[in-house]
């Protein structure tokens, strides 16, 4: 990205799939980081614990960290 010389003032990350890599492009350009969520790990699950253990791991771990 550094080599396209982009020039942006806010990056938009959304969902999970997203979220990481928005996180580093924030921490890299210092610029502010919108993140829009379609659902949460627990919505997309519908509540159901033993679904809900497997992707609390992962997904919600990158939830957390980009709230």
């Amino acid at each position: 990205m550094k080599k396209m010389k982009l020039d942006f003032d806010i990056i938009y990350a959304y969902a999970w799939l997203t979220d990481l890599a928005g996180i580093e492009i924030k921490k890299i350009y210092k610029k502010p980081l919108v993140v829009h969520f379609h659902s949460l790990v627990y919505d997309r699950v519908g509540g159901n614990p033993d679904v809900l253990k497997y992707l609390y791991d992962y997904n919600y771990e990158i939830e957390l960290e980009a709230v």
